[in-house]
């Protein structure tokens, strides 16, 4: 098995930027920390991977990878992807448990409607196994524990307040012995609470993403206008904002004040202002962790 997921097919990904501009127009109406809803986060996510400027799956593959694999041999089979901006998540989820030769129970939940249509278009094109739920996950329930929840970067989309209820809400939903494995980044000591692009970040990202755009005119993948396109980039760094991590230590002990065991704690590397892709690196500084828990 190779060491990292590897990249989703180019095909794939204008196919998925195609149908996700129109279903994030029709369906995004959830509020992020920037008071914007959530539109141009989902309609520009996909052309981001297509340009190949943000691939987080393949960053952090070897770690689901390997807490992952080592839950299913276990027997784990039954996972909630708790947070699903596109279907980057139940793709890597296919990839190991395809590794591991076993079929996954995968249950793909996201409070907004877009990124639940993706995973079932992309259930659907790759014949995956997949349901897929609208809910905001403090009033989700299932009559059956999983034996897994994974998530990415989603501890900025919630107040600080909120933040042991969602882990409380998770801990819930696991069986006992449960695995959850998430990757977030941690604020530096002085960012304010809500992060956002600032005035020079802002420029760059919007020159990088509109001269990749332009290049991709050049042939296939990209059949939206200039302009349409360049509101799209607007709308998307209008709704970058996310509540800040502040401490390796806070993290922590959301977990164990909720009842989790830490299994594995792993800080991958300092964020640098050249990797403002999302509302996750919206500072340009920190680092990230990645933390796999045990529900007691």
């Amino acid at each position: 098995m190779s060491d990292n997921f590897p990249p989703l097919a180019d095909e794939l990904l204008v196919d998925a930027s195609r149908v996700a501009l129109p279903w994030s127009r029709a369906h995004c109406r959830h509020l992020t920390p920037s008071g914007e809803n959530c539109f141009g986060y989902h309609a520009l996510r996909q052309y981001l991977s297509l340009f190949g400027i943000s691939r987080p799956m393949v960053n952090d593959a070897p770690f689901f990878r390997d807490v992952l694999g080592a839950a299913i041999r276990r027997g784990a089979r039954r996972v909630l992807i708790s947070g699903c901006v596109d279907f980057g998540v139940a793709a890597l989820l296919q990839w190991i448990f395809a590794a591991e030769g076993v079929a996954p129970e995968i249950t793909a939940l996201d409070v907004c409607e877009t990124p639940v249509l993706l995973n079932r278009w992309y259930a659907d094109r790759t014949g995956m196994r997949l349901h897929a739920v609208t809910s905001d996950i403090l009033d989700f329930h299932d009559t059956r524990p999983y034996d897994i929840v994974v998530t990415h970067s989603i501890f900025g989309l919630f107040a600080p307040e909120k933040r042991p209820a969602l882990v409380a809400k998770w801990r819930d939903l696991l069986a006992p012995g449960g695995l959850f494995a998430t990757v977030h980044r941690i604020a530096v000591p002085d960012a304010p609470d809500i992060e956002r692009f600032d005035a020079a970040q802002e420029a760059a990202f919007r020159a990088s993403v509109l001269a990749k755009a332009e290049e991709r005119r050049r042939g296939p993948g990209l059949d939206v206008p200039p302009e349409e396109f360049a509101a799209l980039v607007d709308a998307y760094v209008a709704q970058n904002a996310v509540y800040a991590m502040r401490s390796d230590a806070d993290m922590v002990a959301l977990f164990e004040n909720a009842g989790f065991r830490i299994e594995r704690f792993v800080t991958r590397g300092r964020v640098g202002p050249t990797q403002l892709t999302g509302p996750a690196m919206a500072s340009g500084a920190g680092h990230v962790v990645q933390i796999a828990a045990v529900r007691r």
